[in-house]
């Protein structure tokens, strides 16, 4: 498997980005609370999860569309995830601003749930 991961960009942001801080903690802290979960409870969580957190296209519920962005299928799915949100993330926040941001964030997260329903079986 070929895999690109940033070293750094070319950017000094002027102000703390605290969205992407917060961002990068939900999805840390989903991830760890899902991992614990799954080795205490077993095949019956970890199904729990699959159904009600990951976006199945007509079996999911709408709640789906939202937790789906913040579950991940292991450590380095999560780890590359982290790393570009960070990398890029930051820089997108100072530049155009937090509530944009986070309105960028729900609008792309919203766009690739319905793309994954349109290519998805």
């Amino acid at each position: 498997m070929f895999l690109i991961l940033p070293v750094g960009v070319d950017y000094q942001t002027r102000r703390y980005p605290m969205v992407t801080f917060t961002l990068i903690g939900i999805n840390a802290a989903v991830y760890l609370i899902s991992l614990v979960c799954r080795i205490v409870g077993g095949e019956e969580v970890t199904r729990w999860i699959f159904d009600n957190l990951w976006l199945t296209p007509a079996r999911s519920p709408v709640s789906a569309y939202v937790t789906t962005w913040f579950v991940h299928g292991g450590l380095f799915h999560l780890l590359g995830n982290m790393a570009y949100l960070f990398l890029f993330g930051a820089c997108v926040e100072d530049t155009i601003g937090r509530a944009k941001f986070v309105g960028f964030y729900f609008l792309g997260g919203l766009a690739a749930d319905f793309l994954h329903v349109l290519f998805t079986p």
